[in-house]
């Protein structure tokens, strides 16, 4: 997969919806950030098929579960960058094998609680 055209590809896409039809911004930026998470969490699966069908099956449910969307909602840029990471750790945690395991590690000082 070409990560990088990928990217430019989702960005495109979105803004000709926000420009055409009138798609959110803030909407068109947040599917675009996921899609730019997605696929550095695929990369994190290495060649562990089962990692990377487990992120296509899940990662929607997981992103929103995460509220990765609150960082952009009238915050300070300190707060902002808290919520996100926040929201990627929970997103990384968030992804399970068949048993329920994770198929990462998150540090436990990052879990919300």
């Amino acid at each position: 997969m070409n990560a990088p055209k990928t990217i430019r590809n989702t960005f495109l896409a979105l803004a000709a919806c926000a420009a055409l039809v009138g798609c959110d911004p803030k909407d068109a930026a947040i599917a675009a950030q996921g899609e730019v998470i997605k696929l550095q969490i695929k990369s994190s699966c290495g060649d562990e098929t089962a990692c990377t069908a487990a992120v296509e099956a899940q990662f929607d449910a997981c992103f929103e579960a995460s509220g990765y969307d609150r960082f952009v909602d009238g915050k300070s840029f300190d707060e902002r960058e808290a919520i996100m990471q926040q929201a990627i750790y929970d997103i990384f945690g968030c992804f399970r094998d068949d048993a329920g395991d994770p198929f990462f590690s998150v540090p436990a000082a990052s879990k919300t609680s």
